[in-house]
């Protein structure tokens, strides 16, 4: 059974903000190209919860790389995945899960 998925807003807002960069900057065509690769990774883990490695073990946060220069962060509790962050790896590794 698939699990359905919960963005948190900040987590929304995030990876809107880099959507519409990507269409001021390269296009709408690289624009939709990340927002179908997202949504193929997230149909993903809606059936294979633990795809994504185990990144803060205490706190069940795992993470996935999408492309590389985006990676999100997610929670899975019993009845849904928690989309808690969007990262762009091309910050400082310190401030991934702030």
């Amino acid at each position: 059974m698939a699990l359905k998925i919960r963005w948190y807003k900040k987590a929304e807002a995030k990876f809107d903000k880099i959507v519409e960069y990507l269409e001021v900057e390269w296009g709408e065509k690289s624009a939709e190209d990340l927002v179908q690769k997202v949504n193929r990774v997230l149909n993903l883990i809606k059936v294979y919860p633990e795809l994504g490695t185990m990144e803060v073990p205490h706190r069940n946060i795992r993470g996935v790389l999408i492309v590389k220069q985006l990676r999100i962060f997610y929670v899975v509790d019993k009845k849904e995945i928690k989309i808690i962050q969007v990262f762009d790896t091309r910050k400082s590794p310190r401030r991934r899960l702030k």
